[in-house]
């Protein structure tokens, strides 16, 4: 690809290079065209991207031509804004990311709504305590653990031993402490002990792997187990289902994020286990996305 749309003695300014970058995306991912450019030429200009606006007519030197340049072809390849950019904002946090570890979604932001919400207006009796299996970036674990009252425990699970040194970091980035454990979840060995929480999250990998409604971009570039459930699309949900009660307090609640049309088994499923209070939360786009589970 060449970014040399006008020739010799061509206008590097901001403004011709967006308008003529937004066209070359839009004719390869037509998805979100100006708001990839935008985000991938504030990134190169180490400005924000109310500075592009502002600043039209700055010409681009050398070196934020080429740093752009090859943020730009591996966008038109597919790869991910984020982890072209190496972060992601997530409910108001920024977090690294890289091909190891699931790009955090805001889907997945209602999971901390639905903790917040509950505990919004009444005190907790005691130090709260939460568990996030399959903890990836450490995005629930971090922004659960700087929300919620300082005596909070929070503990993480992930069996990827890469993907915990990417939460870690993290959680020191954003000034946490979280206790992260590598164990899997499909072991019910991992979830012997006698700490007791009043939170267990979860967004496990949910997704078929025959699913046809994956963007190919989260097949070619995100972990894919982070993201499929090989064999049975629900096997994680039912193995928490069977063990997170006992690990629970008796006024405890668990968590789940769900994929498009999930809702109604897990519940199901959830309820076979003895779950008693089993609630479903839509996200903001009407799709049936949380199962808030009590035992009681």
């Amino acid at each position: 690809m060449s970014l040399d749309p006008g020739g010799p003695g061509y206008s590097w300014t901001v403004k011709t290079v967006m308008t003529w970058s937004v066209n070359f995306l839009a004719q390869r991912l037509p998805r979100s065209p100006r708001l990839d450019v935008e985000l991938l030429l504030a990134a190169a200009l180490r400005c924000s991207r109310v500075d592009l606006y502002t600043g039209m007519d700055k010409p681009l030197d050398v070196s934020e031509r080429a740093t752009f340049r090859d943020s730009l072809r591996r966008r038109a390849a597919g790869e991910p804004v984020a982890y072209i950019l190496g972060e992601r904002e997530f409910y108001g946090l920024m977090f690294a990311v890289d091909r190891r570890v699931l790009i955090p979604r805001p889907e997945t932001e209602l999971l901390i709504d639905l903790v917040l919400n509950e505990l919004k207006g009444s005190a907790p009796d005691g130090p709260l305590s939460v568990l996030d299996v399959g903890t990836g970036s450490g995005c629930i674990a971090v922004v659960l653990k700087s929300k919620l009252p300082p005596a909070t425990y929070v503990e993480a699970w992930d069996i990827c031993a890469e993907a915990l040194v990417v939460a870690a970091a993290n959680a020191t980035k954003n000034r946490t402490s979280v206790e992260f454990r590598m164990c899997d979840a499909l072991d019910p060995r991992a979830w012997v002990g006698e700490s007791l929480f009043d939170y267990i999250v979860s967004n496990p990998p949910y997704v078929a792997e025959n699913d046809e409604r994956v963007d190919p971009a989260v097949r070619l570039f995100e972990p894919s187990r982070a993201v499929f459930a090989l064999g049975d699309a629900l096997k994680f949900y039912r193995q928490i289902a069977r063990m997170a009660g006992p690990r629970l307090k008796s006024r405890g609640t668990l968590l789940l994020e769900v994929g498009l049309d999930q809702a109604a088994p897990v519940a199901e499923l959830l309820s076979a286990e003895g779950w008693r209070t089993i609630r479903i939360h839509k996200d903001l786009e009407g799709h049936e996305r949380s199962i808030q589970a009590c035992r009681y």
